[in-house]
């Protein structure tokens, strides 16, 4: 599976995530985070979402389960 990074337009908020495309990140996103972050990852003019090629590099691993591997709240 790819990696991604959804991060939200304000920068308060951004996940990394083990899915198969951009719009399945956005799902895990969904189904994984509070119900009051349920629009931020769903519309695209609140969030972005990124591939991160070379997710070894980083120190993510693209095999398993589809998932938020991190979550960081900025302040």
């Amino acid at each position: 599976m790819a990696i991604f990074e959804l991060k939200s337009k304000d920068g308060a908020i951004s996940l990394i995530v083990r899915a198969k495309c951009l719009s399945c990140a956005r799902q895990v996103a969904v189904e994984s985070t509070p119900s009051n972050e349920l629009m931020l990852w769903r519309d695209p003019s609140l969030s972005t979402v990124n591939v991160i090629y070379n997710p070894e590099r980083q120190g993510f691993e693209p095999k398993g389960k589809r998932a938020i591997i991190r979550r960081t709240e900025h302040e």
